[in-house]
């Protein structure tokens, strides 16, 4: 019983350690908006310091009034990064640029899949009208429009992630759209083998 005691003689009252009325909230707004911006410029600054060391370490130089020098030290700059050595490779762009356009074809594939599959759509829906089977007609015709709809949007995704800066977010998008595909292959081979049996 007395360190049950004891223990309660050291509670110290919530009121005399916060005091709402003392805090600045303008103030405090602030700091935050403040912080939010220094973040941002350091993480402006990484980006372009990362990107300035990747030029620097493949060998690109910017010759704008000099087209043909230009063509010719883009093309060696290429034959520097297919022989890059192991120690100069100090960044990750180029595994975020990998990342990125797995991303962007992941987008375009499926961009152009829905849109065959809204002109066979389109095709079957003519093709039922010529039998006069005028429902089915409309039925084919409204998929068609929604895969067209899908393809749009898959198509804008795409764009999205090409202008995409922020390296987790494309990780999390490729992460995704990977863990889809492998959903979408274990679903496939079931089916076939429910089917062959």
């Amino acid at each position: 019983m007395a360190k049950k005691g004891a223990k309660q003689k050291n509670i110290v009252p919530i009121q005399s350690v916060v005091k709402s009325n003392e805090i600045d909230y303008d103030k405090l707004a602030d700091a935050i908006v403040r912080a939010n911006h220094t973040i941002e410029a350091e993480k402006r600054e990484r980006a372009e310091k990362e990107i300035e060391e990747w030029r620097k370490t493949i060998g690109v130089r910017d010759y704008p009034h000099r087209p043909i020098r230009q063509a010719l030290n883009n093309t060696a700059s290429v034959f520097r990064m297919m022989f890059i050595k192991r120690d100069k490779a100090t960044t990750s762009k180029a595994t975020y640029s990998l990342i990125r356009v797995y991303a962007e074809w992941s987008f375009s594939a499926v961009k152009w899949l829905l849109y065959i599959i809204s002109a066979i759509l389109v095709l079957y829906g003519v093709n039922t009208a010529i039998h006069s089977d005028w429902m089915r007609m409309a039925t084919h015709l409204v998929y068609a429009l929604l895969t067209f709809v899908m393809a749009r949007l898959f198509r804008i995704a795409g764009f999205e992630v090409s202008n995409m800066r922020d390296r987790s977010e494309v990780l999390a998008i490729s992460s995704t759209i990977a863990a889809i595909a492998a959903l979408m292959v274990a679903i496939v081979t079931l089916v076939v083998e429910v089917l062959i049996k």
